[in-house]
């Protein structure tokens, strides 16, 4: 699953494509498939090294 076909703003869709993110890993995505998104407030941590 792609970033840019996500149900997000674009400027959090930009936020993750600017950071090098274009992708969910599988578990991600099937968070995003069971409504992860859906009507809800998400925190969102990203961790680089």
């Amino acid at each position: 699953m792609n970033i840019p076909d996500l149900d997000l703003p674009e400027t959090v869709k930009e936020f993750y494509i600017n950071s090098g993110i274009t992708a969910l890993y599988p578990p991600q995505a099937d968070a995003i498939k069971a409504g992860l998104i859906e009507g809800n407030s998400i925190l969102s941590i990203e961790y680089l090294i």
